[in-house]
């Protein structure tokens, strides 16, 4: 049976912070300079060390005051480089690229917020989303991505964490994908204790504000309800069988694409067994297209799965019996995301193409004949050879390892 994200409308509840009254504060007393030193980032007012004076103070009392005075004229810490408001990032690529640059060091973070249990009676529990996010996380796991999962938090905790997050040095860094598994509302998604803005997530991450990520792709994958409107669907006949180094100013919310599991005021679809529709579909796709086709692309064809494969089947509840789901895909991307890394033997320097065509032939154990038709292959053609070899010579090695030879 298929079960749908609710949708709910508590108030919000700002968050305070609880404060302690002054007049049930204790302040403590020092007797010693010594005990001032300990103790000193508790008293505000009263410095015994004021009275003394250093020419009769004893060497105890001396050493004190020394270390003081260091502490007091210590500078405060420097902010990273990336951090400094006059901070203008470099990108791997040139204004008229057709695709993101995605050979960095790292292919970047995958972060999977998702929330199962909730404080209101009123938010029941999302049976089947540990699926969902144990498919993101094999799925990203594969290609490469440094996958985080924050699970069961607050909104404070998704604050401080999307906030820390925000901050770090993404110049190595491919790019960032953040997916969102909960219930939600038009506007905003429930945390373990409340709801919370989603635009406080897109934002967070603006090129103005998390400037290493400028000009890379900031991928947001929301499976949440956006209402409580339900879609009948509707009934079609199918007319055919079925088979440059410059600097460049660049907008704010350029580079994010949002990819929402239904599109806004209606309901999101989630099997109890099987996970969301939405989720379900994507990484199915994901897995099977990912070396071919980029981000937008597959997106396209996740539409086109939740549209034809996804129906409701709840026929003791006829007011949620046979309904449909689309998703829906806002992209400001600016360039083309393949996840397929580029080849780097592309990269390396120039060799002559005798000795890569020898280097070839001796690692396949070829024939002189077989030598000479290699010489004749261009060099893209050549490289592309090298590297079949290599992967096959890696697989040989691996299944030697397992083997214990």
């Amino acid at each position: 049976m298929d079960e749908k994200d609710g949708t709910f409308t508590d108030d919000f509840n700002k968050l305070s912070l609880d404060r302690f009254d002054d007049d049930y504060i204790e302040k403590p007393t020092f007797g010693s300079p010594l005990d001032y030193l300990n103790n000193k980032n508790q008293f505000d007012d009263y410095n015994p060390l004021s009275d003394l004076q250093t020419d009769t103070t004893d060497s105890m009392h001396k050493d004190i005051l020394s270390k003081l005075r260091l502490t007091n004229k210590r500078d405060p810490p420097k902010a990273p480089k990336h951090l400094n408001p006059q901070f203008i990032p470099k990108v791997s690529f040139s204004k008229n690229d057709q695709n993101y640059f995605m050979d960095h060091r790292s292919r970047g973070k995958c972060i999977i917020i998702n929330n199962t249990y909730f404080d209101s009676p009123t938010l029941p529990e999302r049976k089947g989303t540990q699926v969902d996010r144990d498919r993101l996380t094999s799925c990203f796991k594969k290609l490469d991505f440094d996958v985080q999962n924050w699970d069961e938090k607050n909104a404070m905790d998704i604050r401080i964490n999307i906030d820390r997050l925000s901050k770090e040095d993404f110049t190595d860094q491919d790019c960032l994908i953040v997916c969102v598994l909960t219930h939600g509302d038009a506007n905003c998604l429930y945390a373990k204790d409340e709801k919370y803005y989603i635009e406080y997530l897109f934002e967070s991450f603006k090129s103005d504000v998390c400037k290493t990520l400028a000009g890379k792709p900031k991928i947001f994958i929301i499976q949440a309800c956006r209402g409580d409107r339900l879609d009948n669907g509707s009934i079609i006949q199918f007319d055919v069988e079925d088979s440059n180094s410059s600097d460049v100013r660049i907008p704010q919310w350029a580079d994010f694409l949002m990819a929402y599991s239904t599109i806004p005021g209606y309901y999101s679809w989630r099997n109890t067994t099987n996970g969301s529709w939405f989720i379900q579909a994507f990484t199915s796709v994901l897995m099977d297209h990912y070396k071919e086709l980029d981000l937008l692309s597959m997106f396209t064809i996740t539409n086109q799965k939740v549209a034809y494969d996804f129906e409701s089947n709840t026929p003791n509840l006829t007011e949620f019996h046979q309904r449909k789901q689309i998703p829906m895909i806002a992209s400001m991307l600016t360039r083309r995301v393949y996840f397929k890394k580029p080849k780097k033997s592309v990269k390396l320097p120039e060799r002559s193409i005798n000795k890569v065509a020898n280097e070839t032939v001796a690692t396949s154990s070829s024939s002189a004949s077989s030598a000479q038709s290699i010489r004749r292959l261009t060099k893209e053609e050549l490289i592309k050879q090298q590297i079949i070899l290599n992967e096959k010579m890696m697989k040989s090695a691996d299944q030697r390892a397992k083997n214990g030879n």
